[in-house]
């Protein structure tokens, strides 16, 4: 969903109820990805190429998430 900046509460494109735009998704992405659901929901390697699409998208610092 988020590699294709839908929504990752309702599944819509933005403008929805829960974002206005792609990038407050994008924004928001490092949260959503941190979520323990989100972690088994998802396996690691798609982990990554999510993780690596959103470095390049963002162009912050690197986005981490936490191997519990």
């Amino acid at each position: 969903m988020l590699a294709k900046a839908r929504c990752p509460v309702c599944t819509l494109q933005p403008p929805c109820k829960h974002y206005n735009t792609a990038d407050d998704i994008v924004s928001d992405a490092h949260k959503i990805i941190n979520q323990p659901d989100f972690k088994e929901a998802i396996n690691a390697s798609k982990r990554e190429k999510l993780l690596n699409q959103l470095k390049r998208e963002t162009n912050k610092l690197p986005i981490t998430f936490n191997n519990d």
